[in-house]
C-alpha cells in the first residue's frame, strides 16, 4: 500500500475470475490518469512494458508466462483531489 495507490502482492492469471489481473487500484479521492510500467523476470529481461493505464493479464508477445516473481517499476501520475502527482513504484 503506498497511500493513495495499491497494488497487489500476487496475481494469478488462470481465468478463474479471482485475481487474473495484476492491475493498480487508487483509492476514495484518488483518480489515475497515466502509468508507464515495467515488469521484468527474475533475470533482468524484459517481460511486458506499456504506457497504457496499468493491467497486466500474465501475457507477454501473446503467450502465458510462467509462473514465478516478476519484479515491477511503475511510474504513476494520478490526481489527489485537484492536485497532480507522480509515483514511482517498485516491487517484486
Amino acid at each position: 500500500m503506498h497511500n493513495e495507490i495499491y497494488i497487489p502482492n500476487v496475481f494469478s492469471p488462470n481465468d478463474d475470475g479471482i485475481n487474473d489481473l495484476f492491475a493498480l487500484s487508487f483509492l476514495i479521492g484518488s483518480a489515475g490518469h497515466r502509468d508507464d510500467r515495467f515488469h521484468f523476470d527474475r533475470w533482468g529481461n524484459l517481460q511486458y512494458g506499456s504506457d497504457a493505464p496499468f493491467e497486466w493479464n500474465g501475457f507477454f508477445a501473446d503467450e502465458a508466462m510462467m509462473p514465478g516473481v516478476y519484479a515491477y517499476l511503475i511510474r504513476c501520475t494520478y490526481l489527489k483531489g485537484s492536485v497532480e502527482k507522480e509515483r514511482v513504484l517498485q516491487g517484486m
